[in-house]
């Protein structure tokens, strides 16, 4: 659902039922110009702030645009703070020494549509590619794959079901 208002006002604040909330995802543009980022985040601190004192214990989560701007945001009760020039910089030196997680990270958090007929083969292998997804499976590990090491246990998991795996999580009564 869409609504049109400000999060500085009370009126539109009960109109988008935040008291009820399971969240609130503060975003900012990410194209901001540099001269104006600043200034954007002092509108998130505002916009923090704001939600903050019209519910007190829904989770918020805050997107800014300069790493100095996160101890404010946290100081007015973000719940999470993810700076996107932080974010970019780890992210370009993970790349320095595996290469291709950028390309992997972006293809994994955007939806890609098929391409056109008589698109050029490298565009239907690499959208093909893009194209899938990444879940959590809360289910436990089958108990004929417990105790073998991850690398054969991927091996497994893709012989038998041609899914990847990308990580395993082990569960707090472990």
């Amino acid at each position: 659902t869409y609504l049109q208002g400000s999060i500085l006002n009370l009126g539109d604040l009960k109109r988008a039922r935040l008291g009820c909330a399971a969240a609130v995802f503060l975003l900012t543009c990410k194209s901001t110009p540099e001269e104006h980022m600043l200034e954007v985040d002092g509108e998130v601190i505002l916009f923090t702030l704001s939600v903050r004192q019209y519910n007190p214990k829904v989770p918020v989560i805050v997107q800014v645009l300069l790493p100095t701007s996160q101890p404010a945001v946290y100081d007015v009760g973000a719940t999470a703070v993810i700076c996107v020039t932080v974010l970019r910089a780890q992210l370009l030196a993970c790349a320095c020494y595996c290469r291709g997680i950028q390309t992997l990270i972006s293809n994994l958090v955007t939806s890609h549509k098929p391409p056109a007929k008589g698109a050029a083969r490298w565009l239907v292998e690499y959208t093909y590619g893009a194209r899938h997804q990444v879940y959590e499976v809360p289910e436990a590990v089958p108990a004929q794959l417990e105790g073998i090491p991850f690398r054969q246990f991927c091996l497994d998991v893709y012989q038998k079901g041609q899914l990847y795996v990308l990580g395993v999580r082990r569960s707090a009564t472990a």
